[in-house]
């Protein structure tokens, strides 16, 4: 009758645990043991049927601790809910009375995975973490979310602040850090700084209000924009074209579809100043400073009065022991400093002149005779070449114009009327004098 009463007892205590939606139980006590440690004690139980058995082992137990979760009190019961330690391996949930010789139907018998703890745990073979249903894995920090790992199966994965909200919408993409980053793009990357957008296929976007839109395209910096497939865009940059590359502040954005830009450096003073230091279009030209479309393989810009923006500067040095040809030579190894260009297989020495004008009225001059009049050019030294242009009106059938350096600076014209019977007056006139230096 005892037996009886007890199997009575327990089917109708394993009827309350069954209609429990909250998992909670009713026990006079309970004890969760890991099946990973080595006990001292057994505790039986019953194998999976009906049949109450007082000698069949299921677990060992309590080497290093018991999991008492609950305990019955004088006149009533006592709710918990399950599973309430953190523990590694299997545990399993045994019912027992107060000698730990208890019994129970099948029905009481409950395993389960441990839970992680945040304290560390020790993991075996096979543990994972995650979900076993279509739900996203989420994360948060002072009830605010900062992180979730995708649920649909493609590996989507966001973190930061509101990056769980905007964050790695494209299959494949990823939204780590910062403020409000987007991923929309297949594959695509956005993190760090302040509303990055990684809208393109493969595209990826970093730092602060950065947008890579164009596919398999990167933007850095701030408020870089790459939209032209394969760019990159660095800084402040805005790079529309076809595998351009940019970078610099406030670029020029003109652009011409039948020579795009695919390298410039921006140099401009703000969105309506905008100017490239360096252009480079896709048929190979290159611009200097504000050639954003150059019309030569090097186009290069005005020079100034200023010091330092001349346009082209040449170091010294030795010309080459064996000219080739094409090439420009700066020869500073002698007294006189020459350029140098080669063609075919001879150093030509390329001429510095000094040229001026001045207006020259020789007046009459008598039969035989010459008249000298001087023109100041600086630089000129004696013994350098002179030429003279001669304005038409000046000229006479029989008189001659010749010039020489007669000191220093100082160029001397002279007529000379060849004529043995009559003076001759050239017409007033403006001279250019020429003096060649090497």
């Amino acid at each position: 009758m005892k037996k009886l009463f007890t199997g009575l007892l327990l089917l109708f205590s394993a009827m309350t645990f069954a209609q429990q939606a909250n998992t909670k139980i009713v026990a006079k006590r309970i004890i969760a043991t890991n099946s990973l440690e080595v006990g001292t004690r057994a505790i039986t139980a019953i194998k999976n049927d009906s049949t109450l058995l007082d000698s069949a082992t299921l677990l060992t137990a309590k080497a290093v601790k018991d999991y008492v979760l609950a305990r019955s009190v004088i006149g009533g019961t006592l709710l918990f809910d399950l599973p309430l330690e953190n523990t590694s391996g299997t545990v399993s949930i045994v019912m027992a009375d107060d000698n730990n010789d208890g019994y129970l139907p099948a029905a009481w018998y409950t395993s389960f995975r441990k839970k992680w703890g945040p304290a560390g745990n020790l993991a075996t073979t096979g543990d994972w973490f995650g979900t076993t249903n279509a739900e996203p894995i989420i994360f948060k920090t002072n009830s605010l979310e900062i992180g979730r790992l995708s649920a649909d199966g493609f590996y989507k994965v966001q973190f930061g602040y509101k990056g769980a909200m905007a964050g790695a919408t494209g299959n494949y993409s990823s939204a780590p850090g910062g403020y409000e980053p987007i991923a929309s793009g297949i594959y695509s990357f956005a993190a760090g700084g302040f509303q990055t957008a990684a809208t393109g296929l493969a595209a990826a976007a970093f730092n602060r209000n950065t947008i890579a839109s164009g596919n398999y395209s990167f933007a850095a910096g701030s408020s870089s924009v790459a939209s032209g497939t394969y760019s990159a865009a660095f800084n402040n940059a805005l790079v529309n074209g076809t595998g351009a590359f940019g970078c610099g502040m406030y670029n020029d954005t003109t652009s011409d579809a039948s020579n795009p830009k695919i390298f410039f450096v921006g140099n401009g003073a703000g969105t309506g100043d905008r100017h490239n230091g360096f252009t480079i279009l896709s048929g190979g030209n290159i611009g200097g400073y504000n050639i954003v479309n150059p019309t030569a393989k090097f186009h290069i810009p005005a020079p100034t009065a200023t010091a330092s923006t001349g346009q082209i500067k040449l170091n010294p040095g030795v010309k080459q022991t064996t000219p080739e040809d094409g090439v420009i030579n700066y020869d500073t190894t002698g007294s006189n400093r020459n350029l140098l260009f080669d063609v075919g297989s001879v150093h030509y020495t390329i001429a510095k002149t000094l040229t001026g004008t001045a207006t020259l009225n020789f007046g009459s001059t008598a039969a035989g005779t010459s008249t000298d009049l001087t023109v100041t050019v600086t630089g000129a030294a004696d013994g350098d070449a002179v030429t003279i242009g001669v304005p038409n009106a000046s000229t006479l059938s029989n008189g001659s114009f010749t010039a020489w350096v007669s000191a220093t600076n100082t160029v001397t014209v002279r007529f000379s009327n060849n004529d043995l019977s009559s003076a001759l007056d050239p017409a007033s006139g403006s001279f250019r004098i020429s003096v060649i230096k090497y």
